[in-house]
């Protein structure tokens, strides 16, 4: 029988990393591999040249900690995966989400829960179980992103997986340092609209773009990195298209907190994906019943 905790599972989450804590990289990237390192201001592309689009995200949702009776620790949580598609007729969604209710716990002869899918994570702590659950995610979305047609998809987040060609991930926060230290000094200078030369990470091609933010905001808080999976050519066209991409359809301040690495569309389909999750008070209060 799983008994639970009393606290609300938002305030035993670890916390997300600082730009002043960022580390550094255990596999350092490869430069030079576009000619000099200096900043790159491609042409801009307007909306309407765009090719199909696909964006993808995720959300997942830590609704309780339970603790068996036995001594096993698990996690109650739910998550969902979506896109958006934006062609010629706008924006939409690209088909029904679908919701995952799972519990995470740490012995094979765990107690069931019902309405959940058991997920066995044999001598893992509770600590290393939110980290589980996010990679989780993100083979949800890499799943979903096999599944679409043919067109550019745009991912919220690292590539943690091998993904088909077309596929642009961004990272909105610069937790790790990949670049070497002679060359972060171009991060500070690049401009509004302007990229780093292509640069490559183990299996995936990157680049910084800085996207449009007024002055008076720190110049590391307007970065983005953006990668695509490694192929035998350089996405050097991919990497321009990217950037009139990411800027105009970045967030302002004034709208978003976490403005400009926040896409307009991404943060729309957060904001729908957080509907298919459901009221988290509506979730709780059907989880005391259930188990009391």
């Amino acid at each position: 029988m799983w008994q639970l905790d009393s606290w609300n599972p938002d305030y035993r989450l670890p916390s997300r990393a600082a730009l002043d804590e960022s580390v550094e990289a255990a596999c350092p990237a490869v430069l030079g591999l576009e000619g000099s390192w200096e900043a790159r201001r491609p042409p801009p592309v307007a909306p309407e040249d765009w090719p199909l689009l696909y964006f993808v995200d995720g959300r997942l949702r830590i609704e309780a900690r339970v603790w068996g009776t036995g001594g096993e620790a698990g996690l109650l949580a739910s998550l969902v995966v979506g896109a958006l598609v934006r062609d010629a007729e706008g924006l939409r969604l690209w088909e029904t989400p679908v919701i995952h209710r799972l519990l995470l716990h740490n012995s094979l002869t765990a107690p069931a829960a019902p309405g959940y899918t058991p997920v066995p994570l044999p001598e893992m702590s509770p600590e290393q179980m939110p980290a589980a659950l996010t990679a989780l995610l993100r083979r949800q979305e890499a799943a979903l992103i096999e599944r679409l047609p043919e067109g550019l998809v745009v991912a919220d987040g690292q590539l943690t997986r091998a993904h088909r060609p077309g596929v642009l991930g961004y990272t909105k926060a610069q937790a790790v340092r990949y670049l070497p230290p002679e060359a972060l000094p171009l991060l500070n200078k690049l401009q509004a609209g302007e990229r780093t030369p292509i640069f490559l990470l183990e299996a995936s091609h990157s680049w910084y773009v800085r996207l449009p933010l007024p002055s008076i905001f720190a110049p590391g808080t307007g970065l983005l990195r953006v990668e695509t999976p490694a192929g035998p050519e350089l996405p050097t066209t991919l990497a321009d298209l990217s950037v009139s991409l990411f800027c105009l359809t970045a967030t302002t301040p004034g709208r978003d907190p976490r403005a400009p690495q926040s896409l307009h569309p991404v943060a729309g389909l957060e904001q729908l994906l957080g509907r298919y999750l459901g009221d988290a008070r509506l979730v709780r209060r059907g989880l005391l019943e259930q188990l009391a």
